[in-house]
């Protein structure tokens, strides 16, 4: 059925489901750039971040009581 047939009101609202979708992607777009800038680990270069990560898997092996070699 064409939408034609069901009166011009099926038309005239049809911009929501173009315009709303669009806004919606904005806007989270918006929130997650600003959420990232406020993240201090993505902040730092990424040999720091790597570094950063190989301890605190150490430091857990360690707690763990797990040798690095026995994984």
């Amino acid at each position: 059925m064409r939408p034609y047939f069901a009166g011009w009101a099926a038309i005239q609202q049809l911009w929501l489901f173009v315009v709303a979708p669009l806004l919606g992607g904005a806007a989270a777009a918006g929130l997650y750039a600003s959420m990232r800038a406020l993240d201090p680990v993505l902040q730092m270069p990424e040999r720091q971040g790597l570094q950063a990560l190989a301890g605190e898997t150490e430091q857990g092996m360690e707690k763990a009581g797990i040798k690095p070699t026995e994984f």
